[in-house]
């Protein structure tokens, strides 16, 4: 393997394991919806609390909060292999609406693996006037503080 050759695979490597860095809030909803399944898909959950709107962040609290939630109160725990199916942008002004369907597995220590198909959700983005970016705001945000 010739020093250029190296090179190149080691930046190609360091470029791969950077990419979960690149997720985040985007300066387009559609960007920023596949971001935010992007970090579920990994279970990203500190992640994902950095993609929520200002407002569902002072009410969360921190990202512990979020990430108990998902993993107790959601399905979430011990969940891998997500598959987006399909992903409809209703896009507005301001605020834009994404109805996603997905598939994925649930599978803990000792038990069978649950498959859950077809799994549909409409979350709601929000653009910040602060810096231009879309931001996620889910349902029932004030409940998850309680984690």
């Amino acid at each position: 393997m010739t020093l250029k050759t190296f090179c190149a695979a080691a930046v190609s490597a360091a470029l791969l394991i950077m990419l979960p860095g690149c997720s985040g809030p985007k300066k387009t909803c559609r960007k920023s919806a596949k971001s935010y399944f992007s970090l579920l898909s990994s279970n990203d959950w500190k992640g994902m609390f950095k993609m929520l709107t200002e407002e569902h962040r002072i009410k969360i609290g921190n990202p512990n909060n979020f990430a108990r939630y998902m993993l107790e109160d959601n399905e979430y725990f011990g969940s891998k292999n997500f598959k987006l199916q399909k992903m409809d942008v209703y896009p507005g002004k301001d605020t834009c609406n994404v109805a996603i369907v997905y598939n994925y597995a649930v599978k803990i220590r000792g038990k069978e693996e649950v498959q859950y198909d077809d799994v549909e959700e409409t979350l709601i983005f929000k653009k910040s006037p602060k810096d231009g970016l879309w931001y996620v705001e889910i349902p029932g945000a004030s409940n998850i503080a309680g984690y």
